[in-house]
């Protein structure tokens, strides 16, 4: 229960005695006293708006996976004012085509994916483009950047007049507006994707979506071989090959800012990953790319020319950066700490911004919205007062496990006292 102090301000009722005239307040800058209920007023108007019975079954329902839903992520997101207002300096910046490079650094339960979910639905409200991917050290691993590129496309997405699309939308807007036709790879692949009937167009997606289609494009003898621009596409599954994938991402930027969007934000979350490669080699491979992102970001001046020591099998290097991109590339992890690759990855970042875990308050605030928006699925359903504080505590004393935890045994919890009720 959430009550406010004349002297004290806002605070969190942890418990109380002799028959409820005194309260135990714990308050926002975390003294905790025995109050008078007389001297205290609780706070009864909840920090969301108020939902049909419709939506909030809906919203229960995905709840009851531990599951926020992207249009749902900015009611439950606490705390975080501070964090958000600087994301959004930052992403705002493409307008004028400067870029950035966040680190985002949070421990198991600090609420990181929920914070990429997050920015993510900003970053589309803000008419920017969104490829999002999490980062795993089997199926999607740092030193594989193709693997990388490939989960980023396939989770492109943009807003247009209120209708989400993705990476095909944009290559087809890029033919109709005569775009990226100098680029190395988009360019041939996008004069052929015009002359292609529609049924003869699936071998052209696999290979710009990242799938494995080096064999057919590199025969001269097949049909869907695609000539000029270093006999391209063969983009490698094996070979770091980082300028390709830098170079490509280059030009979606471009793309969007030829669409009338203000950049590409990329968000990569689980970064941890990279530190789970036992071979040097492969930890190498997944620095390198890294540095890539952030120096597209940066564009960096020595980015824009081919780098010799870039050489691959059958196919000369590419610049990292093509035309005037427009790129914010923020990175979720959990803390490396005295890990020296992590070092150096926070020392090219321009910004660093470490989530600390959630307040009483600010889950006491999340577990009250929840109970409102249970309480509009389910009008018959009652909780008193002495229930929710039991739900309140048993919540904080797992801190650790996370927003999408809390919301998920909070609604185990009332779903149980409901059906209690039904008996």
């Amino acid at each position: 229960m959430l009550v406010i102090h004349p002297v004290f301000g806002e605070g969190v009722v942890e418990e109380e005695r002799w028959g409820g005239t005194q309260l135990k307040v714990r308050f926002r800058d975390g003294l905790s006293l025995w109050i008078s209920s007389k001297r205290v007023r609780v706070i009864t108007k909840p920090s969301i708006e108020k939902v049909d019975s419709f939506q909030a079954r809906r919203m229960v329902e995905a709840f009851r996976l531990g599951i926020v839903p992207s249009v749902d992520v900015k009611r439950f997101t606490f705390g975080r004012e501070e964090v958000i207002e600087q994301i959004k300096k930052k992403l705002s910046a493409l307008e004028g085509g400067e870029g950035s490079a966040i680190l985002i650094e949070g421990e198991y339960g600090a609420g990181k994916t929920h914070m990429i979910e997050y920015i993510k639905r900003m970053a589309l409200e803000m008419d920017i483009g969104v490829a999002s991917c999490s980062l795993d050290p089997e199926e999607v691993p740092p030193h594989r950047p193709k693997r990388v590129y490939r989960e980023l496309i396939n989770n492109l997405v943009y807003l247009e007049e209120g209708v989400e699309k993705g990476f095909r939308d944009l290559m087809f807007s890029a033919i109709e507006r005569r775009m990226l036709s100098d680029h190395v790879f988009f360019g041939p692949f996008l004069r052929k994707l015009k002359r292609t009937p529609e049924e003869g167009r699936s071998i052209l997606w696999q290979w710009a979506e990242g799938e494995s289609t080096k064999e057919y494009v590199l025969d001269s003898r097949s049909f869907h071989n695609i000539k000029g621009g270093q006999d391209i596409p063969a983009l490698y599954d094996s070979s770091t090959a980082v300028d390709f994938y830098c170079n490509m991402l280059c030009g979606i930027s471009c793309a969007f800012r030829g669409i009338g969007k203000k950049g590409l934000l990329l968000l990569l979350d689980e970064a941890e990953t990279i530190s789970r490669v036992e071979q040097k080699i492969y930890l190498e491979r997944g620095w390198k790319f890294f540095e890539g992102l952030v120096g597209i970001a940066h564009k960096k001046k020595e980015l824009t020319e081919v780098r010799e020591e870039n050489l691959h099998t059958r196919i000369r290097p590419v610049p990292y950066i093509y035309g005037n991109p427009s790129i914010a590339v923020i990175i979720a992890t959990t803390p490396l700490y005295e890990w020296n690759p992590y070092k150096r990855l926070k020392e090219i970042m321009d910004t660093f911004i470490s989530l600390s875990p959630l307040s009483t308050m600010d889950i006491t605030t999340l577990v009250q919205d929840l109970i409102n928006i249970y309480s509009s699925a389910y009008p018959d359903f009652k909780i008193n007062e002495a229930t929710q504080r039991k739900l309140i505590k048993d919540i904080l004393s797992h801190r650790e496990d996370g927003i999408r935890n809390y919301i998920k045994y909070c609604v185990g919890f009332l779903d149980e006292k409901r059906w209690n009720q039904m008996r």
